[in-house]
Parts: structure tokens; C-alpha cells; sequence
């Protein structure tokens, strides 16, 4: 575990150490009342920057063979489905195990992208056809998905003045970005698109609500749809105000990330870039694959 979080700069096989950790812990699954524990809590933990690892690894070009069996896992968090509280919006998590369980699906569906979008001579359905339609599925458990908080987190004596908004807005942030991931990315459709307009849209005004998103992947999402300059000048505020709230982050990273997305983006002037290039183009600029955990 220690490898996986405090890993080496030098060293590419981060996540292998990670998910030897998962491999051990679906080794030994126990029962549903687990999660009511600290123990379920460290799980859904572990289970969070699976996920985040799997997505670093299938977008980051120089992974070894071992990463790539980790890339190719699917149903990493497939327990949720079947959670008891998989709609309670996990406070140290960001978001509920069913939003993180449907980012998992997305980055599952990327594999099939470009072989959906191959000619097939068969008669039946394309592979684009149900690429298409898997992913016109997930769009349509995301949109319906309802994050509650958890008994106790609304009451503010506890958590500190103003933290309901807050767990709340952030989670809606996750469930945006993860629409926009599966639009722009996972679908391939362009910055024009309507759903992901218009869910960069409301993120937008969540965002200059709460002032701060201490969240790295919601903010990197969303900077691929900052087309005006006011918008990415009030994703750079929130990320510094977010940096000084929580100092041990990759909010840094996610800066620089962001910064990156937008160079790629003013490279190509006004024509339409796909937003998987964009981003297999910035996480290979790295030695290690980047984690927006």
C-alpha cells in the first residue's frame, strides 16, 4: 500500500504494487456489514484509487505488459452494485461508490472505442452500434443517479459551517465530470456537444458557488470544456484556493494538467480536437502514469 501512495518518481510500476492490494483484498471479500466498519472504509478507499490508478494506466502510452492487465480489468468495483449505502456520498472519497462504480464502466468502455469504430462485415449490429448503445446505457444510470448524504454529515456542528453544501456540490461535480468523460472522451463527441455543454455548464456554476474543488478529476474534466477565458480563469483560483486548503493533494499536477489541456486546445485554434487525443498526449508526457485522485 505504501508503494502505491507514496510511490517513487522514478518508478512506472506504481500500480502494480496497488493492485496486488486489490487482488489480496478480493482474495478475502467478506460480508456486506464489513462496509459499516472502519475496515469497509479503508476497502472503499482502496477500491477509489483503483479506479483512478486504471484510468491513469489506460490513458498513459509507455505502460508495461503488467499495467496493461491492470488497464484491462474490468468490474473493479463490481461490488457496488450490490452496496447497501452505494448512493451515500463517501466524505473521503468526494463522490458515492455508485458514481465511482460508473466511472469505472466508462474507462472499461474506452477499450472498445476504436475497434467500435472499425468497419465490420458482419450483418448483424456493428461494433459501433453497440459500443454506442453501451454507452447510451451508462449515460442513462449516470443522469439518474441520486448521491445522499450520509446521517450526520448535514449536521454542521459536526462537520463545520457550510460542509453539507460542500459534500454535496463536489459529489455533483464527480457525477458532471464523469458525464463529460463518457461524452467527450468515451463517445467521442466534440466541445459543441449539447450533454456536455450543458453539464460543464452547471459544474461551471458550482464551481464559482463554492470557490474551491479540492477533487483533481473533476477539475481536470472540466477544463476541457473552458472555452472562455473567465472560465479558465476561475478554474486557476479555485485550484490555488483548493491547494491551500488541502496541502497534501495532487492539486499541483492537476494545475499543470489543466494548463496542458488548454496549450493542446489554443494549439488547434478553433478546430475540434478529440478530447482522448488530447488527453493520451498529456498523461504520456509523463514518467508515471498521473492520478487524479
Amino acid at each position: 500500500m505504501q508503494m502505491a501512495v507514496d510511490r517513487p518518481a522514478t518508478s512506472s510500476d506504481w500500480s502494480v504494487y496497488f493492485d496486488g492490494c486489490l487482488i489480496i483484498y478480493e482474495s478475502g471479500q467478506q460480508p456486506l456489514g464489513l462496509y459499516d466498519t472502519d475496515g469497509g472504509t479503508l476497502l472503499d478507499w482502496v477500491l477509489y484509487y483503483n479506479v483512478f490508478y486504471k484510468f491513469g494506466i489506460a490513458h498513459w502510452s509507455h505502460r508495461t505488459k503488467k499495467q496493461e492487465v491492470i488497464a484491462n480489468r474490468e468490474n473493479v468495483i463490481s461490488q457496488a452494485a450490490a452496496h447497501p449505502r452505494r448512493q451515500i456520498i463517501q466524505s473521503t472519497l468526494g463522490c458515492s461508490l455508485e458514481v465511482l462504480d460508473y466511472l469505472s464502466q466508462a474507462v472499461d468502455l474506452l477499450r472498445n472505442r476504436v475497434d467500435s469504430e472499425s468497419p465490420s462485415p458482419s450483418p448483424s449490429p456493428t461494433p459501433f452500434e453497440d459500443h454506442q448503445k453501451a454507452i447510451d446505457n451508462l449515460q442513462r444510470r449516470l443522469e439518474r443517479v441520486d448521491q445522499q448524504l450520509c446521517s450526520g454529515m448535514d449536521l454542521e456542528v459536526y462537520h463545520g459551517t457550510g460542509s453539507k453544501k460542500h459534500y454535496t456540490q463536489v459529489s455533483r461535480l464527480f457525477q458532471l465530470a464523469v458525464l463529460i468523460y463518457l461524452d467527450r472522451v468515451v463517445r467521442g463527441s466534440p466541445v459543441s456537444s449539447p450533454l456536455s455543454r450543458d453539464a460543464a455548464k452547471e459544474a461551471f456554476e458550482i464551481l464559482r458557488d463554492l470557490g474551491v474543488c479540492e477533487r483533481p478529476f473533476p477539475m481536470f474534466m472540466l477544463s476541457l470544456q473552458a472555452e472562455e477565458e473567465s472560465d479558465r480563469v476561475m478554474m486557476l483560483k479555485a485550484l490555488q484556493s483548493s491547494k491551500s486548503k488541502r496541502a497534501l493533494s495532487n492539486l499541483t499536477l492537476t494545475e499543470e494538467m489543466v494548463q496542458r489541456v488548454w496549450s493542446q486546445e489554443d494549439l488547434h485554434g478553433g478546430e475540434q480536437v478529440d478530447a482522448l487525443l488530447t488527453i493520451n498526449a498529456i498523461f504520456g508526457a509523463y514518467k508515471t502514469p498521473p492520478c487524479l485522485a
